[in-house]
């Protein structure tokens, strides 16, 4: 299965269904696919990501969603400018828009991922004059339809597309989707060189000043933060945002911590609308927090890492004792899960 190999080409990493789990293999990834196909819409994690192990992620390469009435127009034009310039690239129907995945050249390091990821993302929507789903932007944590499987909800199958089909209409895709397509094809013969987008972005894409909707159908790592293994500080901290407001700090420390962990801006955005509802001056916390940009704020500079214990406990943000350990470097399992 060439396509397998190109998309899932290494574990563990996720599978949602909407409600995530972790494989380690091959044969486990494909065993639940064959097991819920039909059943329930199946998800996976664009790239190897674990909740916690966000350091080992490889950048290997970028995802583009196409949602909305210009989704056919902008997948075309994306995919014409990625095999008139030879780069190594393949394209589905998702059941209800488009996914593209641009293969990246991994022989070198890439020391800020979400950042690159970002930043391509944003220079192929300016290059191409395309709009691409912003909750994917920078999203490291992505879960994408699994190609093949079937979307409940609009009754079609995810299923390759060819650069034929690119001359074709919406239209007539969907009534391909009706059955599972075998013939799917990667494209091109260069990987994509991300070094040049190596570098801090300083500019986080939300979904709007005020409000936080999904596009479409696809998930992310914000639809249950119950399934990670955030520490008890942060927990508690939610858990009281129906009835207390933490304050301008205590929304700090959360959205450090969320930053560090890798969870996305936009995913933090809706952490944040959902718990954060007691009423502070007329209006719900979550507010307060939009109007000071606050999340911009915090995802735009990464100067700080998140704060050591004795920190939380000074500040009142600590229910008590958990074991995280004292030594804090970024972007790495030790920073917080250790």
């Amino acid at each position: 299965m060439i396509m397998f190999s190109w998309l899932y080409n290494s574990f563990p990493r996720q599978l949602g269904f909407p409600n995530r789990i972790t494989v380690t293999s091959r044969n486990e990834f494909l065993e639940y696919v064959n097991r819920f196909n039909g059943k329930l819409r199946i998800y996976a994690s664009v790239y190897n990501y674990v909740p916690g192990e966000e350091h080992l992620i490889t950048l290997d390469k970028v995802f583009f969603d196409f949602d909305g009435e210009e989704a056919f127009n902008d997948m075309a034009k994306l995919v014409t400018h990625l095999n008139d310039h030879d780069y190594c690239f393949t394209f589905f129907f998702s059941g209800g828009g488009y996914h593209v995945y641009l293969f990246l050249d991994t022989s070198e390091r890439i020391i800020n991922r979400k950042d690159c990821l970002a930043n391509i993302q944003r220079y192929f929507q300016k290059e191409c004059d395309i709009t691409i789903d912003p909750a994917v932007i920078g999203d490291i944590a992505r879960i994408a339809t699994v190609p093949n499987t079937y979307n409940l909800k609009r009754k079609k199958f995810c299923i390759p597309l060819l650069m034929d089909d690119v001359e074709e209409s919406h239209e007539m895709i969907c009534k391909y989707a009706d059955r599972q397509m075998m013939n799917g094809k990667v494209y091109g013969t260069k990987r994509f060189d991300p070094k040049i987008f190596d570098y801090p972005s300083s500019n986080i894409v939300l979904s709007g000043n005020d409000k936080y909707a999904f596009e479409a159908d696809e998930l992310s790592v914000g639809d249950d933060i119950y399934q990670y293994e955030f520490h008890p500080c942060i927990f508690n901290m939610l858990a009281v945002g129906h009835s207390t407001h933490i304050g301008f700090l205590g929304r700090y420390r959360l959205l450090v911590y969320l930053r560090d962990v890798g969870i996305s801006a936009v995913d933090a955005q809706s952490i944040i609308k959902r718990h954060l509802t007691s009423l502070h001056e007329g209006n719900p916390e979550w507010k307060n927090c939009f109007k000071k940009r606050q999340i911009e704020r915090v995802y735009s500079d990464e100067t700080y890492p998140f704060v050591k214990c004795e920190k939380m406990m000074n500040e009142g943000f600590c229910p008590g004792k958990c074991d995280r350990v004292r030594n804090y470097g970024r972007y790495t399992r030790a920073d917080i899960y250790m």
